[in-house]
């Protein structure tokens, strides 16, 4: 028979394990758009798209769906 004082304790942790999952999936928003570098060139892709306040702070950037993300600073953007 098991043991029914382990049983809440499983179930929570489960529920925690894979509501945490889904929240980090959640989080992430990648739009079509394009960066401009200091250099002037645009580089078309998507971009993550956030509050303003977190938007202040960085921007997530990636080439196209599936590819690696760049973080980039605002001081290392032009717009």
């Amino acid at each position: 028979m098991h043991d029914k004082k382990l049983l809440f304790p499983s179930l929570l942790l489960t529920g925690l394990v894979l509501g945490s999952t889904n929240a980090a999936y959640a989080q992430v928003d990648f739009r079509p758009s394009y960066i401009v570098r200091p250099a002037g060139d645009t580089v078309r892709g998507q971009v993550d798209y956030r509050s303003i306040y977190r938007s202040l702070e960085q921007c997530l950037f990636r080439p196209a769906s599936g590819t690696g993300v760049r973080s980039y600073l605002l001081q290392q953007l032009r717009g």
